[in-house]
């Protein structure tokens, strides 16, 4: 308990720190920082700091600013309990900082910082409570002598939420398995924040209903039925079985020697061993070369100082001109242009500074002047000198906001002045963004590197404060958003998931309701059709399903006028019991290719067989409607048809091929100018229309005979080997839609290993010929990996995302890495390892160095399962040549599988060379390295060709 005199202590201290006059003595400072320093009195400091702006009848200005400064520089290295976080963030919550902008600044920071503080306490309660779970497992298997083990279908998640300032951005985050009793007290005129898990029940109000019944719906999850049972009748067909409670089998492929990554992250520890070995080799290196080799310096122009203590550039108008002229005269004469740049920054400055508003205008023209040029690397510069302008306007204002010890007023009254005059200019340098992407839309710019710099000029700006700027972000007009997301060459990346929450936030940034209007622009249904069967990030899936979920809705509902109360509360179940059966993430394959009468056999499987023996969704089905879930179903099929649907005239020229079952060459030559026109809806209307020439080849194999088959089918073919990316993209298009073409006439024969075999090498042999033209296409290589990943893998747990892990990227190879999908040996066995060779050895390695070391191990694993793919990649030599990549999950993969091919080779050479190596580590007394293959391997590579 704290005594009087201890509190009247502390309340002196902080009356001294936050003076309006003058500033702090030495004693006071440190009198302060020793009480915040103790754990039983930091709550109490930050109680007095409270209590000093709240009994401060004046409300001095000065003594709030003061007090809100104190928090900041002391909140992130003494740090209260979980209450006074909260109470700190209500304080800051009330207070009025409209007037003042380095206080409305430091408020966003102090808030900011608390709602990560909070997360962060919560992880670890989390950890522990993992670990402890884990541990008791552990005894369980212990006790009961190894029994089959039962792995839990799905995870309850929950986060929690921390109020943000009304001007920080509020994205949906990950995952549909939220719980429902999460956001009850969330401010419904919000939308999440960045960190947060997507929760449905913040959209428009068809979801209020489940918010409002929390207990209505149970929290464990039967995943496997829609995924194995009823997906196209795909290649597993899982049953119950008998006597082994909720264990399932799948028929006809052998799962028991599944291939099941080790979670990468448990190598990080090794992964840093290797960098740091790799670090001290390259500094070796360079040693070696002498000084010459080191890099020279460039001389500065100017010292970065504050503007106060800088002189302007007194140039004329025509001097000005002359600066610009050079950085567009000089594109490849870099040095120059670089030159030229740091002046022509300084100027446009030197203008803000002197409020010379005509000036300013005409010298931000000038970058619309860059934006006009025909070569793209001056475009894409124009945006570059915006980005470097708006980083040197930061020297406007001092680092410190907080005046020293010998400061006056007067001088912390200028830097908030140059503190508003730098955001004024940021402000206004924004405004010339918006307006610089537009006329790439206008333009419709096609150059991916233009693209690219406008997004990461973008990204400055709306990150630039630490968090997602809502007001910008809403401010962006749909077109633009579009054009980055359309530009945007990996749709699996954490990128591109920021620009699904960027677009998914401005649709429903009124209200939280779907903005059709907003829609339209961004393209209608098709647009988030085609990004949703574009990527397989599950968090963007899920984002883009709530769109889809919501456009279906408003289509019931303006057929039917006005929806009842009964139906708006089968909307919410239908919504739930999608969500849970893992729809989000199963439908795309839907998109693609939906097979005849789907929507029935879905129906049937809902409300006639395996869910009606789940106690989970028992309570949902009993109250469902089957005619109007049926019509839900029906509309998703409505936006998918409308999605592949053909123009009336290639429509036309189908219905005629099927009637004369014959394949003209007027049809080929249509698809043909189609497929290399470079208007986007052509493209897919060419696609569409091949699709249908070729299933209607194999649906009619072996009963008719269609005439001029075989020139039709080279014609499909040869698409492998075009010139254009785009038209192989068409082809791997055709070919993943053709394989679930396949699978969808399996459904008596799922689980046949033969069958699925005869798939599986349809889909070799397409890929196989792009991988002979050598497809270097980046975006390709991608989408034919992707083909092969979503045939073979099989999911086995969903990844529950902590608040700290937002750069974990959620695509298919991600998981595969965290051992959260498996493949069977079996099917890998199949597929032809040249096709995971090609997309290593093509593959960039920083954008996707997730899908390279995926291929390495699948190769890998096909190595050791058998010695013919060993020799086809090149032996040892090919691993070897790995361990010299920046990569260290490359490395550190690459040296794990030498050793372990080493033991299977010849375990009597591999164990004499591993007990001498091992005696030498005991020696140098260094037996943590023992641990890390890749110490192992380095040290016996001259031995591996001569031994073995």
């Amino acid at each position: 308990m704290t005594t009087p005199v201890y509190l009247q202590i502390i309340q002196k201290l902080v009356q001294e720190n936050t003076l309006p006059d003058g500033s702090p003595t030495t004693d006071s400072m440190i009198g302060l920082k020793k009480h915040l320093s103790d754990p039983k009195s930091v709550n109490i400091v930050y109680e007095q700091i409270i209590e000093r702006v709240k009994n401060d009848k004046t409300q001095n200005p000065t003594i709030i600013l003061r007090s809100v400064q104190l928090i900041k520089m002391n909140l992130t290295k003494y740090r209260p309990n979980k209450e006074m976080l909260l109470k700190l963030d209500d304080f800051c919550k009330k207070i009025d900082s409209k007037k003042s902008a380095s206080l409305a600044k430091s408020l966003k920071y102090i808030r900011t910082l608390i709602a990560r503080l909070l997360k962060k306490r919560h992880s670890k309660t989390r950890t522990k409570t993992r670990t402890k779970t884990r541990k008791e497992k552990e005894k369980e298997k212990e006790n009961t002598n190894h029994k089959e083990k039962s792995k839990s279908k799905s995870k309850s998640k929950s986060k929690s939420n921390s109020n943000q300032n009304q001007n920080q951005i509020q994205i949906q985050n990950s995952n549909l398995n939220q719980n429902q009793n999460q956001n009850q007290n969330s401010n419904q005129n919000q939308l999440q924040t960045f960190e947060n898990q997507l929760n449905p029940n913040l959209f428009a109000n068809n979801y209020l209903y489940l918010k409002a019944n929390p207990n209505l719906l149970p929290n464990s999850i039967y995943l496997g039925s829609l995924l194995y049972e009823n997906n196209f009748g795909g290649q597993f067909n899982v049953k119950k079985a008998n006597g082994a409670g909720n264990k399932e089998i799948i028929i006809g492929i052998d799962t028991s020697k599944a291939i099941q990554s080790q979670p990468i992250h448990t190598f990080q520890e090794k992964m840093s061993e290797i960098m740091k070995i790799q670090k001290k080799e390259e500094e070796k290196k360079l040693e070696e070369k002498g000084a010459h080799a080191k890099r020279k310096k460039q001389i500065q122009l100017f010292q970065y100082k504050n503007y106060s203590e800088q002189e302007p550039i007194d140039l004329t108008k025509e001097e000005a001109q002359q600066v610009f002229d050079c950085i567009i005269q000089s594109s490849e004469d870099l040095q120059t242009r670089d030159m030229a740049s740091k002046i022509w920054i300084k100027i446009v400055l030197d203008f803000y500074v002197k409020k010379d508003q005509a000036s300013i205008t005409r010298s931000l023209a000038s970058f619309l002047e860059l934006l006009n040029s025909e070569k793209p690397e001056d475009r894409s510069y124009a945006f570059s000198l915006l980005f470097n302008t708006c980083i040197h306007a930061n020297l406007m204002t001092d680092a410190a906001f907080i005046p020293s010890k010998n400061a006056n007023s007067e001088k912390f009254e200028n830097q908030e002045k140059n503190l508003n005059q730098v955001l004024n200019v940021q402000d206004n340098l924004f405004e010339k963004l918006k307006e610089m992407l537009y006329i790439l839309v206008i333009k419709n710019e096609k150059d991916q590197k233009v693209w690219k710099a406008g997004l990461n000029c973008l990204l400055f700006f709306i990150f630039g404060k630490g968090y997602a700027d809502k007001n910008k972000v809403i401010s962006l007009h749909p077109k633009i958003i579009r054009g980055l997301i359309t530009s945007c060459l990996s749709r699996d990346n954490i990128v591109f998931r920021q620009l699904v929450r960027i677009l998914v936030n401005r649709l429903y940034s009124n209200n939280n309701q779907l903005d059709f209007r907003c829609l339209q622009h961004y393209g209608g249904s098709n647009f988030i059709a085609e990004l949703y069967m574009s990527t397989s990030s599950e968090e963007a899936r899920d984002n883009l399903f709530v769109i889809l979920y919501d456009i279906v809705v408003a289509k019931i509902s303006k057929k039917k006028i006005k929806l009842s109360t009964e139906e708006y509360e089968q909307i919410e179940l239908i919504f739930e019991l999608l969500k849970r059966l893992g729809a989000p993430q199963l439908f795309p394959q839907l998109f693609k290719f939906l097979p005849d009468h789907y929507w029935d056999i879905f129906t049937s499987f809902v409300f006639e067989q395996q869910l009606q023996q789940v106690q989970d969704l028992e309570a949902i089905t009993q109250k469902l409607s089957r005619s109007f879930f049926f019509e839900i179903l029906s509309e998703f099929g409505e936006i998918i048809s409308q999605y592949w649907k053909l123009e009336h005239e290639f429509q036309k020229e189908l219905n005629n091929t099927i009637k004369t079952s014959e394949i003209s060459h007027q049809t080929l030559d249509i698809i043909k100018s189609l497929l290399e026109s470079e208007d986007l809806n052509d493209q897919k209307n060419g696609e569409s229309f091949l699709f249908e020439i070729m299933k209607i080849l194999y649906k009619t194999k072996g009963r008719s005979k269609i005439e001029n088959k075989k020139a039709a089918v080279s014609f499909f073919n040869k698409l492998a080997f075009s010139n254009e990316p785009h038209n192989r993209y068409a082809f791997l298009s055709i070919t993943q839609r053709l394989v679930l073409f396949h699978k969808s006439r399996m459904l008596k024969q799922r689980g046949n290993l033969p069958v699925i075999t005869a798939i599986i090498k349809f889909m070799n042999d397409n890929l196989t010929k792009v991988t002979q033209n050598t497809e270097q296409n980046e975006r390709n290589l991608i989408f034919m990996l992707d083909i092969v990943m979503s045939f073979i893998s099989i999911n086995i747990e969903k990844k529950t995302q902590g608040p700290n892990e937002e750069n974990y990227c959620d695509n298919v190879y991600s998981q595969f890495l965290e051992g959260q999908i498996v493949i069977p040996s079996d099917l890998l066995h199949i597929v032809n390892i040249g096709i995971f060779l090609h997309c290593f050895n093509h593959l960039n390695s920083k954008r996707y160095s997730d899908a390279k070391t995926a291929c390495l191990v699948l190769i890998a694993e096909k190595c050791k399962l058998n010695n013919s793919s060993f020799e086809s990649v090149g032996g040892f030599d090919f691993f070897k040549s790995l361990l010299t990549k920046k990569d260290p999950k490359i490395v550190y993969f690459a040296s794990s599988f030498i050793q372990d091919k080493l033991k299977q080779l010849n375990h009597e050479k591999y164990s004499k060379l591993f007990s001498d190596y091992l005696a030498k580590a005991q020696k140098t007394k260094e037996t943590q390295i023992i641990k890390n293959p890749y110490f192992f391997v380095r040290q016996i590579l001259p031995d591996i060709s001569s031994n073995f």
